[in-house]
Formats: C-alpha cells, sequence, structure tokens
C-alpha cells in the first residue's frame, strides 16, 4: 500500500488533501510520504495540505512524526475536525491536485485509485463539505 500512496504523493504539484488519516498513520508516518507531503506544501505561495480527521486523541498522536511535520509549516498545512457526520465513511481518502486520488477502505484495506478526473471530483466535493462543516483542530497546536 505505501508503494501506492507514495506515487500518488510524489505526483501531486500543488495541494494534498487528505480525510481521515488515523487508520493507516504508519504509513503517513514513513519519511518519504513526509517528505513529499511537505516539499508540495513548501514549493509555492498556493500550495499546502489540508487534513480532516475524525476526533484529536493526543495520546494516539503522540510521537506522529507525520503530525509533528503539519505542524512545522502551519500556514501551509491546515487541519480540521468532524467528529460525527452522515457522510462519512469508513475509509481514508487522499486527493492530489484535484486530480487523482486514492481510498483505503478501513475495515479491508482495500485501495482504491481515483483517476477519472468526474470520480475524484465527486469523493472531492464529499470532502469538500465535511471540510466545510468541520471546525479548526486548536488542540494541535501542542503535541508534544
Amino acid at each position: 500500500m505505501l508503494p501506492h500512496l507514495l506515487a500518488l504523493l510524489e505526483s501531486a504539484r500543488r495541494g494534498i488533501v487528505i480525510s481521515r488519516p488515523e487508520a493507516i498513520m504508519p504509513l503517513f508516518d514513513s519519511d518519504e510520504a513526509i517528505s513529499e507531503m511537505v516539499r508540495v506544501a513548501r514549493r509555492g505561495p498556493q500550495t499546502g495540505l489540508k487534513v480532516l480527521l475524525r476526533e484529536y486523541e493526543p495520546v494516539r498522536f503522540e510521537g506522529s512524526r507525520y503530525m509533528q511535520s503539519l505542524q512545522c509549516i502551519p500556514t501551509k498545512a491546515e487541519c480540521r475536525l468532524l467528529e460525527d457526520h452522515s457522510d462519512w465513511r469508513a475509509e481514508t481518502l487522499v486527493v492530489v491536485d484535484e486530480a487523482e486520488g486514492l481510498i483505503v477502505a478501513h475495515k479491508t484495506d482495500r485501495l482504491t485509485r481515483l483517476s477519472d478526473r468526474a470520480q475524484v471530483r465527486t469523493h472531492l466535493n464529499r470532502l469538500i463539505a465535511l471540510w466545510d462543516a468541520a471546525r479548526p483542530a486548536h488542540e494541535m497546536r501542542r503535541l508534544r
């Protein structure tokens, strides 16, 4: 699964949007994944990362290099929390440049690649609606 995630992150040029990474956090904690996400965020003034979490659990995120890397680029990485919503699905969604994506089903770890723009747009629209319903994750300011 990591090679698919890395290939997707490496293709990003403008932005990365991630929904519910908690279930597969070890993949995001890899040196390669962190490097790619930071690269995209720092690439230019209009680039960045958006991360939508279901809940903030300090114990769960303690020691997470991925979460710590988000703290290092606060103007380029935005994190929001949405504890409960009818549109939440038991999956992690990663979309890059609004053009391609990846879905990882939490119960089965089944991986689905999204390459059709219309398909990506459908998933991204759902994610944007969740993002708009979420609140800023002020709790992340102090993970350590």
